[in-house]
């Protein structure tokens, strides 16, 4: 009997959480909507206290393309590169457990990283809310990378549920760093910056919740 090897997905959107039940249902819906076909969800559960696993398990029955990963916990950069290392496509979009993704943002990313082979990432704008919904305004950064470069030596300009890596400029840099205690997005993009160079769509492609 001949078995069919499985599919790889084009992206890997790739989820941290910790402590996440109250927030994760508007995150994961967001993620499992998308106009793209080829792609996977991998969530780290980081070690959660409350009842994130038991939301994760009930999204998985209904939706295969998703898989959970459970750690003890380990922190933010552990447990995205745990992610990482089971993550199977070309891509890697980061959603964190509390932001949205617009339905179209996967499919937007991909053609411009297929179409931009120099680029090692690509962000997107993005709408912020406070938590209580409301609406705060835009995030728009530039989208060329001379005035990204500008803007990361001032800080880090992206906001990290808008980024979608190329998986193997990962992996060159050597993922994520553990040492580092805070501004661990902003370190990985310091590092792919010297290997290649930093995008953005001109297009609002998530929605970002300031605490």
């Amino acid at each position: 009997m001949i078995f069919d090897e499985p599919k790889i997905p084009k992206v890997t959107v790739l989820m941290t959480v910790y402590n996440g039940e109250q927030d994760i249902h508007k995150s994961l819906t967001s993620v499992l909507h998308q106009s793209m076909e080829d792609y996977e969800v991998v969530v780290v559960d980081d070690g959660s206290a409350d009842r994130t696993w038991y939301v994760l398990e009930s999204y998985a029955v209904q939706y295969p393309r998703l898989r959970i990963i459970h750690s003890s916990h380990v922190g933010r950069a552990r447990a995205l590169n745990l992610g990482l290392a089971h993550a199977r496509g070309e891509y890697v979009a980061i959603n964190d457990a509390d932001d949205i993704s617009l339905g179209d943002r996967l499919l937007v990313q991909a053609t411009y990283l297929d179409e931009h082979p120099e680029a090692v990432l690509v962000g997107g704008w993005a709408q912020v809310r406070g938590d209580d919904e409301q609406v705060l305004g835009e995030r728009r950064i530039p989208t060329d990378d001379k005035r990204l470069r500008r803007r990361l030596a001032l800080g880090n300009p992206f906001i990290h549920s808008t980024v979608m890596y190329r998986k193997r400029a990962l992996s060159q840099i050597g993922g994520f760093s553990e040492a580092q205690r805070a501004g661990i997005d902003y370190d990985a993009i310091e590092r792919l910056a010297r290997i290649g160079k930093l995008a953005c769509v001109p297009r609002v492609v998530g929605i970002h919740f300031r605490s």
